[in-house]
């Protein structure tokens, strides 16, 4: 039998990094006592009843199938701990071990804890997901409560979707998604760090009740969903720490459950799929809560379109290599139903995306979970306990009033704002204040020709090799009509021409400002004509007419000197912040 589209995406995940990263891990504890012989006699029943729990796999000639096996689980191994913290400490080492994949797929070990039992479940993520946990949960509750669980087969769903893949709807969905690509054909990462492992590890903050009622008011309030309200805030915050992004792909998890049935079947069913936030940063709060609301809905009703296929649709149509997103949200509120019931959720360590958001409300406890789930690679524990800060920063200060605008709502702990805003800029020094900028450059220049100025990837300058060609720059933006005062625009690649350019630009008497190389043209437009730019200095840049561009290219002059034309106070550079800080 043929893989899902579902379970494609997973026999990739295997066969791409390997290990643990496909396990899903999690303990389902009642409280009260049973005895081993009726627990080992419902993980009997639920591997009887439930056909994906004993799915095999095999590959022939590249390609992988699976096929049911019959019931062969014959004993069941007992663990017993003496507390809870013993439980969790095994279970979460438990959970970084990998399963066979060519093996048996489902492992159940019957916990006896002081004062509750209940089961240990380990399956690899081809053969079911996090919903199909919380069923087994279900189902186990019933069979202890003499009860007959709902179970469906799993080849029913290999069935249906046989006929989606047939249908108008399929080429519908793929049409969705590749018009939100055109929409946003660039990626926006919250991390620019690229990881050579896929090791990863969890922090998990718990929401006590008095902030979660807080959140669930606004959410009642709003008629709205803590999904909607959660991916909003992440957006805003993603926004704020990359200059103000208006447009970007988040992905979330789908069940991709509808009906009774679907439910009631054990599996792997869920889906990956990308969702275009599109901020606008001058609309309130409110507003663009409004609009992740109706682009989640968009979403959602398409969401049977598998991932997989929604990259290899724009790679075929737009060339495109990269990831969509690199931060994971989701909203996980399965849960057994009877307060009774303990869940607890293991993380196997490993994982592909830089970060995943899970906000967990599974056991009606009045609180919530986030785990967050980060490659180490690319966050240290400390920075996503200050990413978490800022989320609940940006949270609480939105829902207090979210008629401000999206970028209004503070982010900043009350510690950072005294850094930023008191201690940074308590930098009283005494220096030479009769002396500009260029006169005490070439200070150094006179007492340290043969020392190190500027490392830099290609080369390296000497103080006299850095000043003989600041000189010829300025010269050059002399002759170019560049006057005491003129505004001169910076726009390069990063590298040590831009130095070299700041230091010619004071020493001519003009002002520089910096422009970075991925602003859209629409704002260095607007800085541009703000300050009354004289000239540009790019290699890239077309499109502005109001301002003179010069490429390198005409900073070729074997000029030889350039006296300054600056003292002390004259202006020195314009910029222009983020507003990322406020």
């Amino acid at each position: 039998m043929k893989l899902t589209k579902p379970q494609r995406l997973i026999d990739d995940l295997e066969k791409y990094a390997g290990g643990s990263i496909a396990v899903i891990c999690g303990s389902i504890l009642t409280r009260g006592e049973q005895s081993v012989d009726v627990l080992k006699k419902a993980v009997k029943t639920l591997f009887e009843i439930n056909d994906a729990l004993r799915i095999r796999i095999s590959e022939e000639n590249g390609v992988t199938e699976q096929v049911i096996t019959e019931t062969t689980k014959t004993e069941t191994e007992v663990l017993s701990f003496g507390s809870r913290s013993e439980l969790r400490s095994y279970a979460e080492s438990y959970a970084k071990v990998p399963l066979d994949y060519y093996g048996e797929l489902c492992e159940m070990k019957v916990v006896m804890l002081p004062g509750a039992c209940g089961i240990l479940a380990k399956l690899h993520h081809i053969i079911g997901d996090a919903w199909t946990l919380s069923l087994l949960g279900k189902q186990l509750d019933e069979i202890l409560n003499g009860g007959t669980p709902a179970a469906f087969s799993y080849t029913d769903y290999c069935e249906s979707e046989e006929k989606y893949l047939r249908s108008k709807r399929y080429g519908g969905d793929r049409d969705f998604f590749l018009e939100h690509y055109r929409r946003c054909p660039e990626v926006t990462y919250l991390s620019e760090s690229h990881s050579a492992s896929f090791a990863a590890a969890r922090k998990t903050v718990v929401v006590e009740k008095k902030q979660a009622k807080r959140i669930s008011d606004y959410v009642h309030e709003k008629d709205t969903s803590f999904f909607i309200l959660f991916a909003t805030v992440t957006a805003a915050y993603i926004s704020r720490v990359k200059r103000n992004a208006e447009r970007f792909f988040i992905g979330t998890t789908v069940l991709n459950r509808s009906g009774f049935q679907k439910k009631n079947t054990a599996g792997m069913f869920i889906n990956a799929v990308p969702m275009l936030m599109e901020l606008q940063n001058e609309k309130s709060f409110a507003e663009n809560l409004s609009e992740t609301e109706n682009t989640a809905f968009s979403v959602f009703r398409h969401q049977r379109y598998n991932y997989r296929d929604v990259l290899t649709d724009i790679r075929e149509q737009f060339g495109f290599q990269e990831k969509l997103y690199d931060v994971v949200l989701s909203y996980q509120n399965a849960n057994i139903g009877d307060t009774g019931y303990e869940t607890t959720w293991y993380h196997c360590g490993m994982q592909t995306e830089h970060l995943q958001i899970h906000i967990e409300d599974r056991d009606n406890e009045g609180k919530f979970r986030i785990h967050y789930d980060y490659l180490c690679d690319c966050f240290s524990e400390k920075e996503i306990g200050l990413l978490h800060r800022h989320l609940m920063n940006l949270l609480f200060s939105a829902i207090e009033d979210d008629s401000k605008k999206l970028y209004e709502p503070e982010m900043l702990t009350e510690e950072e704002k005294q850094k930023l805003l008191i201690d940074f800029n308590d930098t009283a020094v005494d220096y030479p204040r009769e002396k500009s900028v260029s006169q005490l450059f070439e200070e150094q220049v006179k007492e340290n020709p043969g020392k190190v100025a500027i490392i830099d990837k290609n080369r390296t300058l000497t103080y006299k090799a850095l000043s003989q060609q600041v000189d010829r720059y300025c010269a050059t933006l002399q002759l170019f009509g560049v006057r005491k005062g003129a505004v001169v625009a910076i726009h390069l690649d990063r590298s040590y021409e831009i130095t070299v350019f700041q230091l010619a630009v004071i020493k001519a008497g003009a002002v520089f400002l910096p422009v970075d190389k991925r602003y859209p043209l629409q704002r260095i437009k607007y800085m541009c004509d703000d300050c009354n730019v004289f000239m540009m200095i790019s290699d890239s840049l077309q499109g502005i007419k109001t301002v003179n561009v010069i490429s390198l290219e005409k900073f070729k002059l074997s000029i030889t000197s350039c006296p300054t034309k600056t003292i002390y106070n004259d202006i020195c550079y314009i910029i222009y912040t983020s507003g990322s800080t406020g």
